[in-house]
């Protein structure tokens, strides 16, 4: 890995940010769409009380609800490679890492860049063998409550609130575009722990 773009503290802090403006827009598209839904909602209704709307309104929350699908089939779908966890994070940020590893299909820089500003206590490797998959766990201890709860239900103007802030509950939440962006699965355990399921090569 000697040489590797992974090693470049700078080329890790610029990635970072590509992460954060890719979790804003795909939380922004996600908190749109729900809006959109629910005056969907209001609009069935009023239809079905016979109301008369404007039929500019309906077409409108179309093409909106169209545009935010479109935004959705084309958001960014990182590239993985495989990976074995422990010695890259061993050999990269020199971090203690525990338990068991394979080659696993990750997106390293992503990975490492968030990981790097979410700053867990404790990383803990196993193989998920459950639902008839192989898989990659990275089970991160340590991080910060509000990081945790931010990772599993993003709020577009909390996110907002915290882009002044590069701390570690930015890099806590940074671990659901990471996940979800190359095929990988995120799940919270409240108050301070994080599980990633990344895929075996």
């Amino acid at each position: 890995m000697a040489g590797s773009p992974y090693e470049n503290a700078d080329v890790r802090a610029e990635c970072r940010e590509t992460l954060v403006r890719e979790m804003l827009l795909r939380t922004f598209a996600h908190d749109v769409r729900g809006a959109v839904m629910g005056v969907m909602g209001w609009v069935e209704l009023a239809s079905m009380d016979g109301e008369q709307l404007p039929a500019g309104l309906t077409r409108s929350l179309d093409r909106l609800e169209t545009i935010v699908g479109r935004f959705d089939s084309v958001s960014t779908v990182s590239a993985t490679e495989p990976v074995d966890v422990r010695p890259l994070l061993q050999h990269t940020l020199g971090l203690e890492v525990r338990g068991e590893s394979e080659p696993a299909l990750i997106p390293p820089l992503r990975f490492l860049a968030a990981l790097e500003l979410a700053a867990p206590e404790e990383i803990e490797l196993s193989i998920d063998l459950r639902g008839g998959r192989s898989r990659q766990r990275i089970h991160l201890v340590g991080l910060p409550s509000a990081g945790v709860q931010l990772a599993m239900a993003p709020h577009y103007e909390t996110l907002i609130e915290r882009l002044g802030e590069r701390d570690r509950v930015l890099g806590a939440c940074l671990m659901r575009v990471v996940a979800r962006s190359s095929g990988g699965e995120l799940r919270g355990e409240p108050p301070d722990r994080l599980n990633l399921f990344f895929p075996l090569a």
